[in-house]
């Protein structure tokens, strides 16, 4: 594991910032929710960006379904911020494994 990874993992306070960043940029209409129209919008620019498929509208759902923990129909702040922390220990777990 990197030594940048690891030292993210135990940083709370630049977790908070990076998901705070993120969200925001996200959040396009600055509700301080995320709805589905923009996260269809940030999957789509994604796929454009990394030469993919677009996402379905159905594999737009599904992820937002996982992400709205609490069933409001929006991805709160608290919600969006267990994703990004999750998808840092998972780059840590590949980072030790050596695959990444």
């Amino acid at each position: 594991m990197t030594e940048t990874v690891k030292d993210l993992l135990n940083n709370e306070t630049k977790i908070m910032e990076i998901a705070k960043t993120a969200f925001e940029s996200v959040d396009t209409d600055n509700s301080g929710e995320i709805d589905l129209p923009e996260l269809e919008q940030v999957m789509a620019q994604l796929a454009h960006e990394m030469e993919a498929d677009m996402p379905s509208k159905e594999d737009v759902k599904e992820v937002f379904e996982l992400l709205d923990v609490d069933k409001s129909g929006t991805i709160d702040f608290g919600e969006f911020t267990k994703l990004i922390k999750d998808l840092v220990a998972e780059i840590a777990l590949i980072e030790e494994e050596g695959k990444f």
